[in-house]
């Protein structure tokens, strides 16, 4: 019931989202690299050598990828898949030496395998239950675990196949809580994300089916409502980003959409004028859209930069109502800066992030 999961394509040939993006950062990437190329696999041997799912469920091609921003009018986007769950080890991609911060994301992969749930998902107090399982997702591929795993892989297959079973004829989803639009945004962009790591059609179908309902949400002013209003309602960044994350990963895993690239240019055009007012709580939300055209020499993105200074994970006196999101965000917002700013910031951020965990 899910499609040609075949393939013949060893995994280990493949390198995970999460590989590519922990090396791009380390700068091991030079002139005509890319995350095409040969990796070593986790587990030390292939796993579709080692993995005992049927082969419905192995990896079925490998999408070419890169992360480098062209100069054309549709640049390429930047590097996404930073789960909140997997952020320590995105945080500390510029200290490939250091072994604990992956110790510690190994700890928080392992205790999502403990705790999904029959049906796939996975659920909490505060998350709706389709939320909940896509960060899940998120967090399992952002460290380049697919259906193919050999430690993590049931988990993933059981995940995705729970987030397609609860996926509706208009290309809406179940489950989705009292924001549709947050929801929908993460959902879509882990659908988009897996495809776009293991081509198995039967996820590329789901992705393709939730992105026009994004598309259709779009308001005049090129961002989005919590509740998909299009018309009412009011902008709102954080809602937006999610969104734009997904239309992003939708061209990345090679969608030939009509609007794909031209919803995203709008968004970064209305976050341009947002932007400039944003604050410590609302600026990290700014900043893919406008990398994604290459406007961080404009001043909603030195606005925007500005905003998050002094911003730090602090467990103690979190700075903001929902602090996690925050430093997700603002962790992903300053590794596509780069530089000084990212590297003090990671140095401070993963030693609070791994001594904070339970």
């Amino acid at each position: 019931t899910y499609g040609d999961w075949s393939s013949d394509v060893c995994s280990s040939d493949l390198m995970p989202l999460g590989d590519s993006l922990r090396r791009l950062a380390g700068g091991e990437f030079g002139a005509g690299a890319g995350p095409g190329r040969p990796h070593e696999h986790r587990g030390g041997r292939c796993p579709q050598e080692a993995h005992a799912d049927p082969p419905s469920w192995r990896l079925s091609a490998s999408p070419a990828r890169s992360f480098v921003m062209n100069s054309g009018s549709v640049p390429q986007q930047p590097p996404m898949t930073f789960a909140p769950s997997a952020a320590i080890a995105c945080m500390s991609a510029t200290n490939s030496s250091a072994v604990w911060p992956e110790a510690s994301v190994m700890r928080s992969l392992r205790w999502f395998r403990e705790t999904q749930n029959a049906d796939g998902s996975w659920s909490t107090s505060k998350d709706p239950k389709a939320v909940g399982t896509a960060l899940a997702v998120l967090a399992f591929l952002s460290h380049g675990e697919t259906t193919a795993s050999t430690q993590f892989g049931d988990s993933v297959q059981r995940g995705l196949k729970y987030l397609v079973s609860i996926q509706q004829e208009d290309g809406t989803f179940q489950n989705t809580g009292k924001y549709p639009a947050i929801a929908h945004g993460i959902i879509t962009w882990a659908l988009c994300e897996a495809y776009g790591m293991t081509m198995v059609p039967t996820l590329g179908e789901a992705a393709e089916k939730a992105l026009p309902v994004i598309l259709i949400t779009q308001r005049g002013s090129g961002l989005w409502d919590a509740r998909y209003r299009p018309n009412g309602g009011h902008d709102d960044l954080e809602v937006s980003v999610w969104q734009v994350r997904a239309v992003s990963a939708g061209r990345l895993m090679g969608s030939k959409m009509a609007g794909l690239a031209e919803a995203l240019k709008a968004a970064a055009d209305g976050v341009a004028v947002v932007a400039p007012t944003s604050n410590a709580s609302t600026a990290p939300f700014a900043i893919q859209p406008l990398l994604i055209f290459h406007r961080n020499r404009d001043a909603a993105y030195t606005a925007a930069l500005d905003a998050m200074k002094g911003t730090e994970i602090n467990w103690a006196k979190p700075q903001f109502d929902d602090p996690v999101v925050h430093w997700h965000f603002t962790g992903q917002a300053l590794f596509w800066h780069g530089g000084n700013v990212w590297r003090d910031w990671n140095r401070s951020s993963v030693p609070n992030l791994v001594n904070a965990q339970i």
